[in-house]
This record gives structure tokens, sequence and C-alpha cells, in this order.
């Protein structure tokens, strides 16, 4: 019993810890005009009409009722896979502008996979970065679940998984271990931020697409091991068993 309570203290310490180190640096108000454009102009220019078939029809988007003020979040996290070493991780968290209400869901959102560094939620609202290409439209999705979500009033936060954006480390692409991690580390400075700020935490949703959804399908165990508790979590096109795609090749017959 008495193992189990240092241990306890010990995680809501470093929890803590990372919290109150984390730095946010505010980047803009993005205002409903400008995030129904992302859910319309925008998003019409990401998946233009001859990339599509004719009989695709776009899902429903609902037009944003609130402005949203984006931050880029830099805070301290560890690479469980390399003995807990430190890294500086980076991400995203965006809030929408409600003066009169204090209480608000939040989203977890895992991105898909990337090629630029800078295709991440950090730099989602950012047309330059440090490396002097823009990555602008690689970023979309985030600005997608921020325009849908934020504009509804949640709470979106995203992070760029280590090796990404800011951090100095390779990418821990699909290193599970990492990737929680990081995730964990941004959800831990983001909700110390948000009572800060006297905002409280409603509920709590995952989502992610892709490497994304593998990524959450982590974030969502770890977070259950850690007893927090989650409203609902969904994911898209997330291979979470890759062995079981090439099996099922392997299996497949073709008459001679």
């Amino acid at each position: 019993m008495r193992r189990i309570l240092v241990l306890l203290f010990f995680m809501l310490f470093t929890a803590s810890a990372q919290a109150q180190n984390a730095t946010f640096t505010f980047l803009k108000t993005v205002d409903a005009a400008q995030l129904n454009e992302i859910l319309a102009g925008e998003r019409a220019d990401f998946l233009p009409a001859g990339s599509r078939p004719k009989t695709y029809k776009w899902p429903k988007a609902y037009r944003a009722k609130y402005s949203v003020a984006i931050y880029r979040v830099q805070y301290p996290s560890v690479v469980p896979e390399w003995h807990n070493q430190p890294i500086s991780a980076s991400g995203l968290i965006a809030i929408p502008i409600k003066p009169r209400d204090q209480k608000m869901p939040a989203i977890c959102y895992q991105h898909g996979t990337v090629y630029g560094k800078y295709e991440v939620p950090s730099y989602s609202f950012s047309k330059t970065n440090p490396s002097g290409f823009s990555q602008y439209a690689g970023s979309y999705e985030t600005r997608l679940m921020v325009a849908q979500y934020a504009g509804q009033g949640y709470v979106v936060e995203a992070a760029d998984y280590f090796g990404m954006g800011d951090s100095a480390l390779p990418e821990a692409y699909t290193v599970k271990g990492a990737e929680q991690s990081a995730c964990v580390g941004l959800y831990n400075a983001a909700k110390a931020f948000l009572a800060s700020k006297g905002i409280r935490q409603s509920k709590l949703f995952l989502a992610g697409w892709s490497q994304g959804g593998l990524v959450t399908t982590a974030f969502l165990e770890k977070l259950q091991s850690l007893g927090i508790k989650i409203t609902a979590s969904f994911t898209a096109s997330s291979p979470n068993d890759p062995f079981a795609g090439l099996r099922g090749r392997q299996e497949i017959t073709f008459p001679i």
C-alpha cells in the first residue's frame, strides 16, 4: 500500500511539475468567419473536385459559433523507450472565447502521418516556420478540427509527437510509449493552463485519423491506466493491427 501511495504521489507531482514548466505562446484569435472559411473554401482546396468521385458528398460541417484563441505549447516530457530521457515537446491548444461559460468539453486530437517537420498542430495556423518552406497546406486536418470543434465550444488539444514541430530529437513514428508520453504531457499542461484561466473541463473526448488513430488508441489505454475518465473516443483509418492486413493479403487466392 505504501508503495502504491508513493507511486501515485510521484505521478501527480511529475504531472504538476510538467504543467507548471510549460510555455503557452498566444498566436492569434481566429474569428467565426475565418473558421467557416476553413470549413468551406479551404476544405474544397484541400480535396478538389477532380480528386474525388462525382457521387461524393461532403460530410455536414456545422458553422462556427465562437471565435477561438490559438496557443502554441512548449512542454517538458520524457521518452520512455530511452530510459525516460527528458525532452521538450510542442503542440497546440485552441480555446473558444466564451466569457460567460467557464465549463467546456475538451477534445484531444491526434494528427495523421505527415512528411514535413512543421506540418503539425503547433504550426497549423502559421504560414511560416523555421524551415523556410511553407508547410501550411499539410496541416489542414488540425485547422479542420479546430474550426469544427473549437468553433462549437470545445477546447481542442493536439500534440506534435516527439521529433516533430519544435522538438529536437528524431521522429518517434508509431513508437507507442513516446506517443503516449507526448499526448499525456500536453493533456496535463493544457489542463493546468485552463484551470489558471478559470476554465473547468466538463467532458473529455479523443479522436485521431490514420497514424493519429493508432496514437489515439494508445493514448486511451494510457489515460485509462491513470484512472482518467474519457467520455468517448473515435478513430478513422487507424492501422491498429497492420499484421492482420498483411496476413489478409497473403491469404487471397485467385482462380487460374
